[in-house]
């Protein structure tokens, strides 16, 4: 799937899955978080941009889910930081697109509780 972006070659999405797992990958395209792809050699934040835009739909048309549970024992990585944050956004009834946009703006390696404390007080401001 990496492949099929434009501009993402074999090196890129070899490079890009040398530093981040499939489900990293899927969580960041999930959640918008395209910092956590540009982490990977090579890939600056255009080209992650356009690989979170690009795939987005294309996850979605596979169903599948936009938030991946992180294994038992492990310690959940950034994209899951910003996924989680996303998710406890939504609940206190931010728009997902809102949300996300929220948490992009942020550090995804801060903690979970940081990200939506941030995520509040940006909201606040824009009210």
């Amino acid at each position: 799937m990496l492949i099929s972006v434009s501009g993402i070659g074999p090196k890129a999405a070899l490079s890009i899955l040398s530093t981040l797992t499939p489900e990293d990958v899927a969580l960041a395209v999930g959640s918008g978080d395209y910092k956590t792809i540009t982490r990977a050699n090579g890939v600056g934040p255009k080209i992650a941009q356009r690989v979170v835009l690009e795939l987005k739909d294309k996850f979605k048309s596979m169903g599948a889910p936009s938030d991946l549970p992180v294994g038992k024992g492990i310690a959940p990585s950034a994209a899951g930081n910003a996924s989680a944050a996303i998710n406890a956004l939504m609940v206190l009834g931010c728009q997902p697109s809102e949300a996300a946009q929220l948490v992009a703006k942020l550090d995804a390696t801060l903690p979970t509780e940081e990200i939506i404390r941030l995520a509040l007080v940006e909201m606040a401001k824009g009210i």
